[in-house]
């Protein structure tokens, strides 16, 4: 509906989904200065991958953004994204306690399966650089058996816990996983 009610929007989204995330920018402040309703569904759309390209692009006013579209629209079906893109944008600046204080506002169920094993392991990682090595466990665990990305990691760290628990067969059955990946085999 949207995007034939609003080309500019639709031209921004397409830039977007092509990872063009500055131009792609762009076209979203096009749409929120065009628009004088505040409550527009297409202009909240617009703040809302204004934002999102922000984060991607590192810009410094990327959590800013995110805020303001939380504080704006909290009632918004993007808000629980909006909480995960905070929290990764966080992870990316190594700020462990944030991460995990934004992951906290996130339903796992509501993300999908892929993000769901990014979830999980950014939270693992977030407790194993706080020192809460049993809380890091749990996430690592959830994930370290299943298909995703991380995988790989989350095995290491969680035979890392687990060695350094004394649980001497669980870690070495974790680390005979990954002994032949380039990464991790090495370590």
């Amino acid at each position: 509906v949207f995007t034939e009610m609003n080309p500019t929007f639709r031209q921004g989204m397409e830039l977007y989904e092509k990872e063009k995330f500055s131009p792609a920018q762009e076209y979203f402040a096009k749409v929120i200065k065009s628009s004088s309703d505040l409550h527009s569904e297409i202009r909240i759309d617009a703040e809302y991958y204004h934002a999102l390209c922000a984060v991607e692009l590192f810009h410094a006013n990327a959590e800013a953004l995110l805020k303001e579209f939380i504080d704006n629209h909290p009632d918004n079906p993007h808000l629980v994204s909006a909480y995960f893109n905070l929290a990764k944008f966080q992870f990316r600046k190594r700020k462990y306690e944030d991460v995990l204080d934004y992951l906290a506002m996130v339903d796992p169920l509501d993300l999908s399966e892929k993000e769901r094993a990014e979830f999980r392991f950014k939270k693992g990682y977030s407790h194993f650089q706080l020192d809460e090595f049993d809380k890091a466990a749990e996430s690592f665990y959830e994930i370290k058996d299943t298909d995703n990305a991380y995988v790989v990691a989350a095995r290491y760290y969680y035979a890392h816990i687990t060695y350094s628990q004394k649980k001497y067969q669980t870690a070495a059955e974790n680390f005979k996983k990954i002994a032949s990946d380039p990464q991790f085999g090495s370590l």
